[in-house]
């Protein structure tokens, strides 16, 4: 995956193609990067997530200890992401 997706030319992104980037991102343990992407697809291309989005952002916090965080997002994903997302910096 590198270590960072660049995008240089217009195009449609698929709701899938974040998911296998939210799944690369969980099986790499990169966290930050996963959060990264995770709000980009929102913010950027206008995607709204879906359950399987949110279920790759449980996995990949809960494959680095994070419990806590995958929890939350696990009981109330669309309340939890926001309370996340705020506290990226002290996650990586």
């Amino acid at each position: 995956m590198g270590h960072q997706m660049q995008i240089t030319e217009p195009c449609s992104l698929h709701h899938v193609v974040f998911m296998s980037i939210l799944l690369a991102c969980s099986n790499s343990r990169l966290v930050e990067d996963g959060l990264k992407y995770f709000k980009s697809m929102k913010d950027d291309f206008g995607i709204k997530p879906g359950i399987e989005h949110y279920t790759c952002l449980v996995d990949l916090l809960g494959r680095v200890g994070h419990f806590n965080l995958a929890l939350k997002i696990e009981n109330h994903p669309r309340d939890a992401y926001a309370s996340t997302s705020s506290s990226l910096g002290s996650i990586a």
